[in-house]
């Protein structure tokens, strides 16, 4: 299946779900419209069937820890409170700064930051969500507030 997302591309930075308050964040304007794709602008977000196996895993690798979402552990709490299931010390890291779900057969990032999160998928496309959804497939990185770095990453794999 396809999954189509709303996008806005500034900068070299694909973002997603930035329209829901009518402020564009990436380009800070505050306008009806995305001055790049316009507001209502769609583009397949992956452009890439997927076809999970009968009980999909994802996998997520942050420093030395190893945390599985399968059928019996459905959601990851991500931030820098020590309290959280990824508990992630960075800057830009809100104490509650997202979490991950499994909806079905699918892996849905939920970003509730102020500082976003991007996501680098493995057709090496970066995508920003602030306050909205992602749908994860393939593999990638996860990096909450800030931009990807080799320090800052959650890398991620489906199984």
């Amino acid at each position: 299946m396809v999954i189509e997302t709303p996008v806005c591309q500034v900068r070299g930075v694909t973002q997603v779900g930035a329209w829901s308050a009518g402020v564009c964040a990436l380009s800070r304007s505050r306008q009806s419209r995305c001055p790049i794709l316009g507001g209502n602008s769609y583009r397949a977000a992956a452009g890439h069937q997927v076809s999970p196996g009968p009980h999909p895993l994802l996998i997520l690798d942050w420093q030395d820890r190893r945390i599985t979402l399968d059928a019996h552990r459905g959601t990851v709490v991500c931030g820098s409170r020590p309290d959280v299931d990824l508990h992630v010390r960075r800057q830009y890291v809100s104490r509650r700064h997202g979490r991950i779900e499994r909806r079905g057969d699918s892996f849905v990032l939920v970003d509730e930051s102020a500082n976003g999160t991007f996501v680098q998928t493995e057709d090496e496309r970066v995508l920003f969500v602030r306050r909205g959804e992602l749908r994860l497939w393939g593999a990638g990185w996860i990096s909450f507030g800030e931009p990807p770095t080799n320090a800052s990453v959650v890398r991620f794999r489906h199984d």
